[in-house]
């Protein structure tokens, strides 16, 4: 009877498929930053969503680093870190280009 049960089980555990390799497909978002002396243009991609375009016109009350919070923050109340920077060039013409890969962290069992 034990080895009934036994081999039972060991049939069930064999005919279950395996969580952890299954996902749910990726989940990032791609923010491109183009950063200047008087305004930030964020291009942020999510799938297969259309692109979203930001601009903010930076003043001496609108700093950049509120504008980055301000953009950003969104994504992470939505559970999302950063996982990646890339640095961009910095272009003759004073603008810095640099991307975001914000992702959501995977849950550990």
């Amino acid at each position: 009877m034990k080895t009934l049960l036994l081999l039972g089980a060991c049939l069930i555990a064999l005919a279950s498929q395996p969580v952890m390799a299954q996902t749910g497909g990726t989940d990032l978002v791609v923010v491109r930053v183009y950063e200047s002396s008087r305004s930030l243009h964020f291009s942020i991609a999510r799938g297969q969503q259309q692109l979203e375009e930001v601009e903010i016109k930076l003043n001496k009350e609108v700093k950049a680093a509120l504008s980055y919070h301000t953009a950003l923050s969104k994504y992470y109340a939505q559970g999302y870190v950063v996982q990646a920077v890339i640095p961009g060039l910095n272009s003759s013409t004073n603008w810095t280009e640099s991307t975001l890969i914000l992702g959501k962290p995977a849950l550990k069992p």
